[in-house]
């Protein structure tokens, strides 16, 4: 009579015969053989870890008479199925191998459990390293599971008995990557947008610049952040700067209000590209530049100022002098004043604040990086005698960056002449085809 344990193990001997699962043959002193096959202590039948998966019965199918033969051989069966299904990397790596038998047989017969956890954890290891490592972070925070595995065009596993040569899989040039344009706009107005009879900004416009260039520092970050080698140029950008009807004095005494429009654009042209310079904004060879004066045509915005006119200091004149260009000094009643569409003719120094404004759209691109894709190597783990590659495959996938294509930026734009709220770019590039320019320039 057979007792209980021989005839569960004379069961077990015949599952493992009917599903072709037999211990490798070869001497204990030599490990390997010319045949790749190994034996050591923990393999084949001998094996006290031997498992199945009902998520996986396709490959084996499993009997509950067998289920239960098997359970009496490992104890703890369950709770093994259970650890490596807690793995992220457990249901990628079985969906590689499970349409070869042989590599089935590999991972739940022949190996411990000690083995297939490593196994587990060069894969996830694997997976992971086709994540950009900042972006992992925060992924894995919000998903401790994450394996990255979407970020891999495709991949391969080789399980088998004894070494393993690894593949070499070439990766093709990038042929070119993708790129988006974002739009920053930028509205002030008011007293001190420009020092009077100056081309100097003042503090508004200053503080604006400053507001500016850090929104879009923020979001060429947020763009760079998975894809720090991306290129960054400003392609075009549009400025539109007036100044009020008063006659020009002092630095600018004999000059028109075009030449101090223009100066202020070109200086805030100046401003802007040094400091999108420092943020590492490129500027393009082929850099649109249009520099804009006000709305009347002649870098000048507004009504002309009254014969009755108050000053800052409260002081008031009843003969103000009004001019034409900016440059000559005319005086004469209201009626040989213009007042164009703005209703009525300036009255104090305090309303023609209004009128003196900078107007500003940039728009950068982002591209990726146009180097060459480096390979990445296969990863092979030898482990109990057995080897297991994982191979990238990258075919003919293009090298893509991640720019969130179709994404809206939004930046607050500077303030507006109220000192609230940031510009919307539709609203500035309304304003500024009002705008009469001077002459689209390419280039610096």
């Amino acid at each position: 009579m057979m007792d209980l344990n021989e005839h569960i193990k004379r069961m077990k001997d015949l599952f493992l015969a009917e599903h072709g699962i037999v211990k490798p043959l070869i001497s204990e002193q030599d490990p390997k053989s010319s045949s790749g096959q190994v034996t050591q202590s923990g393999v084949g039948k001998d094996n006290p870890d031997v498992l199945f998966d009902s998520q996986f019965n396709e490959d084996f199918p499993i009997t509950a008479k067998q289920e239960k033969q098997m359970l009496a051989k490992n104890p703890n069966l369950d709770n093994q199925v259970m650890e490596l299904r807690q793995s992220p990397a457990y249901k990628p790596l079985i969906d590689k191998i499970k349409g070869d038998t042989e590599m089935m047989k590999i991972f739940f017969f022949y190996l411990n459990q000690s083995s297939r956890l490593q196994f587990l954890k060069q894969t996830l290891d694997f997976l992971q390293s086709f994540t950009k490592k900042r972006k992992l972070e925060k992924e894995i925070k919000k998903n401790q599971s994450y394996t990255g595995e979407e970020n891999l065009y495709n991949w391969e596993a080789k399980l088998v008995a004894g070494d393993i040569v690894k593949t070499k899989t070439p990766a093709p040039a990038n042929t070119g990557g993708d790129s988006i344009e974002i739009e920053i706009p930028l509205e002030v107005a008011g007293k001190t947008v420009y020092k009077d009879n100056s081309n100097e900004p003042d503090v508004t416009l200053i503080q604006a610049i400053d507001k500016w260039v850090s929104d879009a520092k923020a979001q060429i970050d947020e763009v760079k952040l998975d894809n720090p080698d991306a290129i960054v140029q400003l392609i075009s950008i549009d400025i539109a700067s007036s100044c009020s009807r008063l006659r020009n004095t002092g630095d600018y005494e004999g000059k028109t209000w075009n030449q101090l429009s223009n100066d202020r654009a070109e200086k805030v042209y100046q401003l802007m590209t040094q400091r999108l310079s420092a943020i590492g904004v490129e500027l393009d060879p082929s850099l649109q530049k249009s520099l804009r004066g006000g709305y009347n045509g002649d870098g000048s915005s507004g009504p002309d100022p009254a014969n009755r006119f108050t000053f800052y200091d409260g002081k008031t004149t009843n003969a103000m002098s009004y001019s034409k260009t900016g440059a000559d000094k005319l005086s004469g009643p209201d009626s040989q004043r213009q007042v164009f569409s703005y209703g009525s003719l300036l009255s104090t120094q305090l309303d023609s604040d209004q009128y003196k404004f900078c107007l500003v759209v940039a728009k950068i691109k982002i591209t990726a990086n146009q180097k060459g894709l480096e390979p990445l190597e296969p990863t092979v783990t030898k482990s109990q005698g057995y080897s297991l590659e994982l191979n990238p495959l990258y075919k003919e996938k293009e090298t893509k960056v991640n720019l969130k294509g179709g994404k809206q930026y939004k930046f607050s734009g500077g303030n507006t002449s109220s000192g609230g709220g940031g510009a919307k770019t539709s609203k500035v590039k309304g304003k500024m085809a009002q705008c009469a320019a001077y002459g689209n320039k390419i280039g610096t």
